[in-house]
């Protein structure tokens, strides 16, 4: 049995986009969180959720933001949360003191 062949633009459900694109990786639970982060163009049919192949390479093909970054101070390596202890420390007792009451 041949396996049907898609064009780029036809729909396809979330798990065959799992199964084609990413060869059975993933699994439709993680396109539609991808969708829910506006990084997916998905829509619904039914009950059913579908793509399509080229809008799965597009989200694979833009680029990630950067999730954190450091800030290097005089002292190298140092990130900016930890450049003054005494800040966290007011945190950490201002949550301890709310845990308490």
């Amino acid at each position: 049995m041949n396996e049907p062949t898609y064009q780029e633009d036809d729909p396809i459900t979330l798990q065959q986009a799992c199964d084609i694109v990413f060869k059975g990786s993933i699994t439709p639970w993680s396109l539609k969180a991808e969708a829910g982060r506006g990084k997916l163009t998905i829509f619904k049919v039914g009950r059913r959720h579908f793509t399509t192949i080229r809008a799965v390479r597009e989200m694979c093909q833009k680029k990630q933001p950067r999730t954190s970054t450091s800030i290097r101070n005089e002292r190298h390596g140092q990130s900016a949360m930890e450049a003054d202890p005494s800040e966290r420390v007011a945190v950490l007792r201002s949550a301890i003191r709310r845990k308490t009451n």
